[in-house]
């Protein structure tokens, strides 16, 4: 059992890495998320992180252009912060 819980980031990484993808996380994000993550109490802190990230992306290029352009969403979080989040919720 503990060699099950020291590996549930590879584990999740292994099984949901097509998911995320096809649903729309770049696959660079997703690498950069499991690679920076050793322990499962990590994987939504390590998500909300990413989805910060992308919501400030986003807020700056508004600012620059005036306009909203793909991928910008408000008033919600972007994917990454709310998908892994429930996934993660049912492994702690």
């Amino acid at each position: 059992m503990a060699a099950e819980a020291q590996n549930r980031v590879q584990i999740a990484a292994s099984h949901w890495k097509p998911r995320f993808v096809a649903n729309g996380i770049d696959v660079n994000d997703f690498e950069r998320v499991v690679s920076s993550t050793t322990e499962w109490k990590e994987w939504g802190p390590a998500w909300l992180r990413t989805g910060d990230l992308h919501r400030q992306l986003g807020d700056e290029a508004a600012e620059c252009t005036g306009r909203r352009g793909p991928g910008y969403k408000k008033p919600g979080a972007p994917w990454p912060a709310h998908g892994p989040r429930r996934t993660w919720c049912t492994w702690s």
